[in-house]
């Protein structure tokens, strides 16, 4: 905001005109990633009706979840979770914002903050060095102690322009224990803004969300004997 010979100011007023702004081309020019055919910009359009993921026994008013695994030629197999929020007045997401990714179905092991979570990992939402809020993967043992994946680096991920709702991709292999099996199917549970909003809603009482491979729920059954 400059000031010119001690009289003019420009934008004209210092308190209430909004300030010049110069921004990176290339940031400006960047485009959302994508895994598969999903756009992770924070809007559920390209979404196919199929994943979305709420039941009637784990509906939360004001919001929409989806998700599901993809398989993305690059990118590989990635859970894609999918927070939509569908009130103005729902909370933009920031810190102490977690989904808690059950991968053994087991809601008796693993991490809970309260309730019956039973997470193997967490995603936590935390401010990087610019003040953009991003998402980090973490291993987490039933004590709470959690070690960060993904070597420090956040995944992939969009939001939407006020900040309400989310996308998130997980990839597969990071959720893989070391000489294991990588999941087919995962249950998740998000607490948005350290409780502003916690889906399913009840973390004792309300069922998780569920994500399974396609794959192998299109698999045939198998029969035995006659």
């Amino acid at each position: 905001v400059p000031l010119i010979d001690n009289s003019v100011a420009l934008p004209g007023d210092f308190s209430s005109g909004p300030q010049f702004t110069i921004t990176d081309p290339s940031i400006a020019a960047g485009s959302p990633p994508t895994i598969g055919s999903l756009t992770l910009d924070g809007q559920f359009a390209d979404w196919p009706a199929a994943d979305a993921i709420m039941t009637p026994s784990n509906t939360v008013a004001g919001y929409k979840v989806y998700g599901a695994l993809v398989d993305d030629a690059t990118a590989g197999k990635n859970y894609v979770i999918g927070i939509s929020a569908t009130v103005p007045n729902d909370p933009a997401i920031a810190a102490n914002t977690f989904i808690y990714l059950n991968t053994d179905h087991n809601n008796a092991t693993g991490f809970s903050p309260f309730g019956t979570v039973g997470a193997e990992y967490y995603v936590q939402f935390a401010a990087d060095e610019s003040g953009v809020f991003r998402p980090y993967l973490y291993s987490v043992a039933p004590t709470g102690v959690a070690t960060q994946l993904n070597g420090g680096a956040p995944l992939s991920f969009g939001a939407s322009a006020d900040g309400e709702s989310v996308e998130v991709a997980i990839p597969q292999a990071l959720l893989t224990p070391s000489g294991g099996t990588p999941p087919t199917s995962i249950n998740f549970a998000a607490l948005v803004n350290n409780g502003q909003a916690v889906l399913p809603g009840d973390f004792t009482v309300n069922p998780q969300y569920v994500i399974t491979d396609p794959s192998v729920a299109a698999s045939p059954p198998v029969t035995v004997g006659n």
